[in-house]
């Protein structure tokens, strides 16, 4: 069915994050095929979290005013050093303690962790583009000191290894 490029189209981008086509022939969600040899990471408890949601979140409106966690993600994003990413300097950033980013933060439903750690999942992955570099300097390029320390964490982000996810991407 040809859909035309509706009025608000820019609020796509916040929807999705690849690139939206209109007044094509067939509708279609186009993925590489090699996503579907990535295990499931989900667990029976995120599922049924999501089933009882659903689908009220498909028809809630979304807001798009900027939330405590979108300014934390935002300082995340601009943190030049490591030490900038702690709860404490993040919080300074935004001119509150560290109680009360938290408080904020518990009261829109996330923590300030699992911020941090989709930060450094979604800036590995995006690090893994350049194939040039090595796991080591992704690892150190998003706040790890130690190797190890960064393939345990994103197996646990991804369900599989770095360097697994780097054959995937070959």
């Amino acid at each position: 069915m040809q859909h035309t490029k509706p009025d608000h189209y820019e609020e796509y981008r916040l929807m999705f994050t690849c690139r939206c086509e209109f007044e094509n022939k067939h509708n279609a969600l186009v993925f590489d095929a090699q996503y579907l040899r990535f295990p499931v990471v989900q667990n029976a408890d995120s599922l049924s979290e999501y089933l009882d949601q659903a689908p009220l979140q498909w028809f809630k409106k979304q807001s798009y005013y900027d939330t405590y966690s979108a300014k934390v993600i935002r300082a995340l994003e601009n943190a030049e050093l490591e030490t900038e990413t702690h709860l404490d300097c993040v919080a300074s950033t935004l001119n509150m303690s560290a109680r009360t980013l938290r408080r904020k933060l518990t009261a829109e439903g996330c923590r300030f962790q699992q911020l941090k750690d989709n930060m450094r999942r979604d800036k590995a992955i995006k690090l893994f583009e350049q194939d040039k570099l090595t796991i080591a300097q992704i690892s150190s390029a998003i706040g790890f000191t130690e190797v190890a320390t960064f393939s345990r964490a994103f197996k646990q982000w991804t369900g599989v290894s770095p360097s697994t996810y780097r054959r995937y991407r070959s």
